[in-house]
C-alpha cells in the first residue's frame, strides 16, 4: 500500500545507493548484447586514433625545434594517420550544424497574423457596408479564409 499524500518518507525507502538506475541497466545489456562482443566500427576509430596520436606524441621535437630533427617523418607520418582517424570519427561524435532557412517578416500594412488580418478584413468590410448602405440592416461574412468563423454585425433600428 503507498503512503497517502503529503506524509513524510519512511526511513531507509527509495533506491539504495550503488544501485542502478533503468539507463544503466539497459546501456550495460545494450553493451553486452552486441554480436560476439565485437568493438562498434566508431570506437576502432577511436581507437586507432588514440593509438597514433600516442605514437606522434612519443615523435614530438623539443622546442625550440632543432634544424637536424631525426623524429620528424615519423612525427609527421603518426600526426597525419591520427588525424584522418579524428576525420572519420568526427561525425560520430560531434552534431552536424545545417543552415536553415527563415520566413521573411510580413510587411508592417499586413498586420503580422492570421488572426489579425482576418479582423482588419472584417472591420473594413463592415465599413464598406455601412458606407455603401448606411440605414440598411446588413450581415457582413469576413473576406478572410474560410477557417476563420463568419462575424455578424447588426445594426440598432433608428
Amino acid at each position: 500500500m503507498s503512503r497517502p499524500k503529503g506524509s513524510p518518507k519512511t526511513v531507509g525507502s527509495g533506491r539504495k545507493k550503488g544501485t542502478p538506475n533503468r539507463r544503466t541497466i539497459e546501456r550495460k545489456l545494450v553493451s553486452e548484447a552486441r554480436a560476439d562482443g565485437k568493438p562498434l566500427a566508431k570506437e576502432v576509430l577511436e581507437d586507432f586514433m588514440l593509438f597514433y596520436i600516442q605514437a606522434a606524441y612519443q615523435f614530438r621535437p623539443p622546442l625550440p625545434i632543432p634544424e637536424n630533427w631525426e623524429g620528424e617523418s615519423k612525427f609527421h607520418s603518426y600526426a597525419e594517420k591520427a588525424g584522418q582517424f579524428a576525420r572519420m570519427l568526427a561525425p560520430y561524435q560531434s552534431p552536424t550544424y545545417r543552415s536553415i532557412t527563415m520566413q521573411t517578416p510580413r510587411e508592417s500594412a499586413a498586420g503580422g497574423t492570421p488572426a489579425i488580418d482576418a479582423l482588419e478584413a472584417f472591420v473594413l468590410a463592415l465599413a464598406r457596408a455601412r458606407r455603401d448602405q448606411p440605414n440598411d440592416t446588413k450581415t457582413v461574412e469576413s473576406a478572410a479564409v474560410d477557417e476563420t468563423p463568419m462575424l455578424v454585425a447588426v445594426r440598432p433600428a433608428t
